[in-house]
């Protein structure tokens, strides 16, 4: 009995591993012929919190934590925690020329940040800002890094800036300017707010400021398209501050973009058709060892037969054969890949 249950397991971890490793491979395959892993990503990511006046207490974690989910979702990242207006400006000019290699860009800031005369301004620490019109000199024109975007000419950017705090210089201030104005998006771009222009965000009760808490718990969702992250980040922000504030964006982007792609959930499930059963044996009886059923262990022919059909057409260009796979297998772990190359050859 001991023999046979030894048997069956390394059956079905054998076959497991067969059905994975089948799959891990059509999942490299497809993402060499798309450029998915050749393509650079580049991100800055900058949280201020230690100011002398009006110090904040989440910019610093958000910054951190932006930083590693972005890592894991491969991005070069350069982090910098409570920087001066020279050390954002150098980082900014480094990020530009990283930009410059292709790709994806990607910026991002934690901190104070306010409008003057409508012109966005990210605020550094150790600043010496006494009344409005120091803010060009003292501090970090926002307008710089969609500047070097748009010099880099690279395929893909996107902004965003959690910063629409409370002004903390507000009464020494005319003109009572609150939040932040819109910006134009350069082409493939996308720019998003914390809130709505002329608004405040919050900088939240927990580890995170509102906003940025919202676009950590979605960026981790397989096959969320950037366009429907940022609906669903204003839904989830919109909720958490009973509608006291309402995240905004601003795009000019071509194509689509995922953080974590649809084949994600394919690697996660590759296992999953792989079952087994085990009668019960009674006690009374002891039967010698016997060879399970194939039937028991190994993949159905359907399974079989449906990965045959996705390795014939996965290199197809002919739209009708993705189309055929989809109706014949529509719940197959394929089908966001068969999805993912019909858009493709739709689109070109």
């Amino acid at each position: 009995m001991n023999n046979t249950l030894k048997y069956m397991s390394l059956m079905i971890i054998f076959y497991s591993w067969c059905f994975a490793s089948a799959f891990s491979e059509e999942t490299r395959a497809f993402k060499k012929q798309t450029g998915e892993e050749l393509e650079q990503r580049t991100a800055l990511v900058i949280g201020n919190s230690n100011y002398q006046s009006s110090p904040l207490r989440n910019p610093v974690n958000d910054a951190n934590d932006m930083a590693a989910v972005l890592r894991k979702k491969g991005f070069e990242v350069t982090l910098q925690l409570d920087g001066t207006k020279r050390e954002m400006e150098t980082e900014i000019r480094k990020f530009g020329k990283k930009l410059q290699k292709g790709g994806v860009g990607f910026f991002y800031y934690a901190g104070h940040g306010m409008q003057v005369k409508g012109v966005n301004y990210l605020i550094p620490i150790k600043t010496n800002i006494e009344s409005e019109d120091d803010i060009p000199y003292e501090a970090v024109n926002a307008n710089m890094v969609l500047s070097k975007m748009d010099t880099a000419e690279n395929r893909l950017n996107m902004v965003f800036l959690d910063a629409c705090r409370d002004n903390p210089f507000a009464r020494s201030f005319r003109s009572g300017s609150r939040g932040l104005a819109q910006m134009d998006a350069p082409s493939g771009t996308l720019i998003g707010y914390a809130t709505s222009p002329g608004k405040t965000a919050a900088d939240g009760t927990g580890r995170n400021g509102v906003f940025t808490a919202n676009f950590l718990k979605q960026i981790n969702t397989p096959g969320l398209e950037i366009g429907m992250m940022m609906r669903k980040i204003r839904t989830g922000v919109r909720k958490d501050t009973d509608g006291k504030q309402t995240p905004w964006d601003v795009s000019s982007l071509e194509g689509e973009f995922y953080f974590t792609p649809p084949v994600a959930q394919e690697q996660i499930a590759a296992i999953t058709p792989i079952t087994t059963t085990i009668r019960p044996v009674p006690t009374t009886t002891l039967p010698t060892a016997q060879s399970p059923s194939p039937s028991e262990v190994t993949p159905s022919s359907r399974q079989l037969s449906e990965l045959n059909m996705w390795k014939s057409i996965k290199y197809s260009k002919n739209i009708a054969d993705f189309q055929k796979f989809l109706t014949n297998y529509p719940n197959s772990d394929f089908v966001p890949l068969a999805r993912m190359q019909l858009r493709r050859l739709a689109q070109q």
